[in-house]
């Protein structure tokens, strides 16, 4: 058995709002937010990708699986406040809240994305040697993406259990 390594690298990519009021919060999010899915406007996105690589070893006839690294690279979209500075207590104060709320859902997407990395190097050390190289390497792929499919159906499941967050706090009225 070899020893796996998970490289988990995280970057967030703002898009700025400047409400004139706590009302007008809701539609500088609508107006500004690039992420759209299914012609639905969301104020907040996490995009992870899981990307495993090894190589392979052939002793005494068998090819086994070396020096796994799986690496997983989070996306997160997120509004800020781009009239700080300018901006009321009441505005900074309910965004701030429902911003920490946002970011609280998404920091659960990319645990979904961190589990399946933790999942692809923990079976691709555990593959049994093959006596083609080619056919372990399949194997080793195909494993991969059977687990990154299956959390990436449980990424899904999380966004309608929680309601893309509403029932953790992300609602902005």
């Amino acid at each position: 058995m070899t020893n796996a390594k998970v490289w988990v690298e995280q970057r967030t990519e703002y898009y700025d709002i400047a409400p004139s009021s706590v009302a007008d919060i809701k539609q500088q999010l609508r107006e500004h937010s690039p992420v759209t899915q299914n012609e639905q406007i969301f104020h907040g996105n996490t995009q992870w990708t899981v990307e495993p690589m090894f190589q392979l070893y052939r002793a005494n006839g068998l090819c086994r699986i070396m020096h796994v690294n799986v690496r997983l690279l989070t996306v997160f979209t997120l509004p800020r406040l781009a009239n700080e500075d300018e901006a009321d207590d009441d505005i900074i104060s309910t965004f701030t809240t429902y911003v920490n709320a946002l970011t609280e859902h998404e920091q659960g997407h990319h645990e979904f994305g961190k589990q399946a990395a933790e999942a692809v190097a923990k079976r691709l050390t555990a593959l049994v040697p093959h006596y083609q190289c080619e056919q372990l390497a399949k194997n080793a792929q195909q494993e991969a993406a059977a687990i990154i499919e299956r959390f990436s159906d449980a990424n899904k499941a999380y966004d309608a259990t929680t309601g893309h967050g509403r029932t953790q706090g992300a609602v902005i009225r």
